[in-house]
């Protein structure tokens, strides 16, 4: 799966043109879901509770 290992995301910094690698980790609530509903949980929450500013319409 596209998750199996640690994701990690490359940052270049232009000024220096050096390349930081951040690893990626999902919070205790992504953790209690699939896989694929990680990505999309946090802007169903907020459409669910009305909360504008959490989801990009």
């Amino acid at each position: 799966g596209a998750y199996e290992s640690p994701v990690t995301i490359s940052v270049h910094h232009f000024d220096t043109d050096t390349v930081e690698q951040i690893e990626w980790s999902w919070s205790e609530a992504q953790l209690d879901v699939p896989v694929l509903s990680r990505s999309v949980q946090t802007c169903l929450v907020s459409v669910a509770e009305g909360n504008k500013k959490g989801y990009v319409a």
